[in-house]
């Protein structure tokens, strides 16, 4: 148990790095995004409450092992309410910003909607067994749920790791299909964004490396200092992924020098970028071209001036 408090004393420092780092996207967010629609910005601003509370409750655990009872190393046996509420405040904070991603990859193609569907039920069954070992360590009232319930625990990031290869999957063969990434202006750092952070490719590693760390280092809670990392991770690709797109200055088109069909896709092209949702290559359109030919003989005969057997002075206007 002191190997364990040490762990999670050294992820605090990362942990505060992650946060002032996302304290800096918030703020260039709310600065260049003013005109974000109230659903985005609702997203964010739980996402962030939640990760400030998080960092709060990871601070007052530490404290409260690590400086009030340093003497008492049996306090490391007992539960305090910060600790034992850690785990549900990292579940809201993914359970916010993953609806920003399942809600980006089921704007992709209609297709893609039910591997959204998909994600998010394994999204929800992470937050319900989250729950549930919440549940059991305010019961005993001590960390023995954290270190021993391995089934538990496994299952809650086997969930994780399931909803982040559907997510992170499609966005990377969509991004490879569209080939986004393969324009001259793109560095190398700008590659490893799009394909790393924004598709949240750099959560599934670390839930992954939590997952394997739960079960083959057994009767600790090393994990757990992993997950408080994940934690931050999901605030910083959410707002890495707002403030990295090119949001449109007029988001809907309504007027009527256009068919619906125009105005669906402008739309709908809007709506997909606010979200810096990448999109599939739509295919080459097909022109149909009619020629029409007149043939010389088939020209109709002009109507004559002047009937038979009336004479032009007959015509004429006296």
């Amino acid at each position: 148990m002191d190997a364990t408090a040490v762990r999670r004393d050294d992820s605090m420092s990362l942990e505060g790095r992650l946060y002032g780092l996302a304290l800096h996207q918030l703020y260039r967010y709310f600065r260049f995004c003013p005109t974000d629609t109230p659903f985005i910005r609702t997203i964010v601003s739980i996402a962030m409450v939640l990760e400030t509370l998080h960092s709060a409750f990871a601070i007052h655990s530490c404290y409260y092992y690590l400086v009030s009872n340093y003497l008492d190393p049996l306090a490391l046996l007992r539960g305090v309410w910060s600790l034992d509420c850690f785990p549900l405040i990292g579940a809201g904070v993914m359970i916010s910003t993953q609806t920003f991603f399942i809600y980006r990859v089921s704007m992709i193609a209609f297709e893609f909607k039910v591997v959204a569907a998909f994600a998010a039920a394994f999204t929800l069954a992470k937050f319900g067994l989250i729950v549930d070992l919440t549940v059991k360590v305010f019961q005993t009232n001590s960390v023995d749920a954290f270190i021993y319930d391995i089934g538990l625990i496994s299952a809650t990031f086997s969930t994780a790791v399931v909803a982040d290869a559907l997510l992170t999957g499609v966005l990377i063969a969509v991004l490879h299909r569209g080939r986004a990434t393969q324009r001259g202006d793109h560095s190398i750092w700008d590659a490893a964004v799009i394909y790393v952070i924004n598709t949240g490719l750099l959560i599934a590693i670390f839930d992954l490396v939590t997952l394997i760390l739960a079960v083959a280092a057994r009767n600790t809670v090393w994990w757990s200092a992993l997950n408080q990392v994940t934690v931050k991770l999901y605030v910083n690709t959410l707002l890495c992924v707002l403030n990295s797109r090119n949001v449109p200055k007029v988001s809907v088109i309504n007027t009527k020098a256009y068919g619906m069909s125009a105005i669906a896709r402008a739309n709908r092209a809007a709506a997909a970028q606010r979200f810096n949702s990448p999109q599939l290559p739509e295919p080459p359109r097909v022109l149909s071209i009619r020629v029409t030919t007149e043939r010389e003989g088939d020209l109709p005969c002009p109507t004559p001036l002047f009937k038979k057997g009336t004479s032009e002075s007959s015509s004429s206007i006296v």
